[in-house]
């Protein structure tokens, strides 16, 4: 009998079973794990709540909106700049990037006599592949903003 064995039946020597080396039971073969697939991650997103922000005709620096985004599912980083603002109406977007689960802060010109109906621009966040528009506008001297 071999040493570890528990009977003469069960082994025929040291680190074999039955005369199959150990080595060999219950293996595969060769697996290519890189040939292993699952389901795709998911698409890049991005996202702002609110999608929009209303400034009275004072201006100022206001946390305007929280961004979420995520690249393949994974929580991630976002970059942001103005793409539209025929009314010049943005002093300075403070918030030019960040992690998502940040706010976005924006400074706005005081309109005291730019112009007299509902001002907006637009700022365009992007994550990964994804993009997304947060719109602000900001009240006339004369027509608010409904």
């Amino acid at each position: 009998m071999a040493v570890g064995a528990k009977n003469s039946t069960q082994f025929d020597k040291i680190g074999a079973i039955n005369g199959v080396p150990e080595v060999k039971i219950g293996s595969l073969g060769p697996v290519d794990f890189l040939s292993i697939s699952g389901p795709p991650p998911p698409p890049d997103a991005i996202s702002v709540d609110p999608t929009y922000y209303v400034f009275t005709t004072a201006g100022g620096t206001e946390g305007v909106s929280v961004v979420t985004c995520s690249e393949a599912g994974i929580p991630s980083t976002f970059t942001a700049s103005v793409t539209s603002d025929p009314q010049s109406i943005i002093e300075e977007l403070v918030t030019t990037g960040g992690s998502s689960g940040d706010t976005i802060w924006v400074s706005v010109i005081t309109n005291s006599t730019q112009h007299t109906s509902c001002a907006s621009a637009t700022i365009t966040l992007t994550c990964g592949d994804a993009e997304c528009d947060l719109i602000i506008y900001q009240d006339g001297t004369v027509e608010g903003c409904s």
